[in-house]
Formats: structure tokens, sequence, C-alpha cells
């Protein structure tokens, strides 16, 4: 006997891999959200020691939206996602870099550091915002 889910109307295999549930999220997308139980928490894991907890979660939001929104380019021969949706993470992470150092601070694992313009003018640590 197979065991299957319920996702939304679909009815979803459990034991389907990444690939598969990549290939029939191309004409049934609410199957994607499978990949996204899957590995969201390892990705978010990863995420925390990159950025910090409050800004993982979109972080990885993103990340699987971009996966979603590049589904149709995914090599279907590749079973594991894991090395791709890491990959896209890596991208978000340092496009929130990016865009936190032009805001004018940075974030240095736990530590968020305003940089003014002769110096740092504030160090807020330990998730504590600022």
């Amino acid at each position: 006997m197979r065991v299957s889910r319920s996702l939304g109307d679909a009815v979803l295999p459990v034991s389907l891999g990444d690939a598969e549930i990549i290939g029939h999220s191309r004409t049934h997308p609410e199957l994607f959200g499978a990949l996204f139980e899957r590995h969201s928490g390892t990705l978010f894991r990863y995420a925390c020691r990159r950025v910090g907890p409050e800004v993982a979660e979109d972080v990885v939001a993103e990340t699987f939206l971009a996966a979603f929104r590049q589904r149709a380019r995914y090599d279907l021969n590749r079973s594991d996602a894991r090395p791709w949706l890491l990959g896209i993470l890596v991208r978000e992470v340092s496009r929130h870099r990016r865009k936190e150092t032009s805001q004018g601070h940075c974030v240095f694992g736990r530590w968020r550091i305003e940089l003014g313009l002769y110096g740092v003018t504030g160090l807020c640590g330990g998730g504590q915002g600022g």
C-alpha cells in the first residue's frame, strides 16, 4: 500500500523525491509546498547562522519564492533539491547583506552594527534589534 498525503486538492505520494515533486509542481503548483515542508527547517537553521533568526525567516521565504519561480529550469535528473535550494539561499543572504550595507548597517552573526559617517555609531547584539 502506498502512503499518500493531501496537499490542497492534490494527493502527493510521500515517497516522491524532490525532483519528482518539482516536476509535478510544474503543472500542479500547489505541490511545491511539499518541498517547503521537507527542506525549510534545514534552510532556516543555515540562514539563522548567517543573518540571525529575525531575518532568517524572510530570507528562507524569499528563497522558496525564487525556487518556485525557477522550478521550470530545475534539472530533474538531480534527485536532491537541497544543493539547489542552498545555492538560492546563499544568493538571498548575499542580497540581504548588500541591502543592509547600503542602508548603513552591517550584520555580523548576531551583531548589528550601525555605520555612521565617521565609523561605528551604534551596536546591538543578541537579536535586540536596533
